[in-house]
């Protein structure tokens, strides 16, 4: 009988262990699926660019290792400035590497009045992003 209890207090100690484990996973893949919430189409990221002053597009890929260290700090970066800042996924639009000139990902670029100004392309610390959205 002795045997009988410690086992189940072992196997419940275990299943919440699990579960909790589960939980925090869970948590965690929801936390990164908020960060890409205001993705754009390459159709609007065009007539943006055309028409708005000032715009940061930035180009990730969703199975891109250096996006996912660089996404948690660059967007939420990106969505403080003052200015449009736009996320386009090219896994799903594939047309977009070439339509904008993009060669790896992650690529942050800064138009001005239709044009490129500057741009910034793989895996860079949160410091080099916040010099880069200060010089443009």
């Amino acid at each position: 009988m002795k045997m009988s209890k410690k086992i189940w207090v072992n196997l419940s100690l275990i299943l919440i262990l699990i579960a909790g484990l589960f939980f925090m996973i869970n948590k965690q893949y929801h936390k990164k699926e908020d960060l890409y919430s205001t993705q754009t189409s390459p159709a609007q990221l065009k007539k943006d660019i055309e028409k708005k002053g000032d715009v940061f597009a930035y180009y990730y890929q969703i199975n891109c290792v250096h996006c996912q260290k660089v996404s948690p700090y660059l967007i939420p970066l990106g969505k403080k400035q003052n200015i449009e800042f736009e996320i386009l996924n090219l896994e799903k639009y594939k047309k977009g590497w070439e339509e904008f000139r993009i060669l790896q990902t992650p690529t942050l670029v800064h138009y001005k009045d239709g044009q490129e100004v500057n741009r910034i392309t793989g895996e860079h610390s949160e410091k080099d992003y916040k010099s880069f959205f200060k010089n443009n």
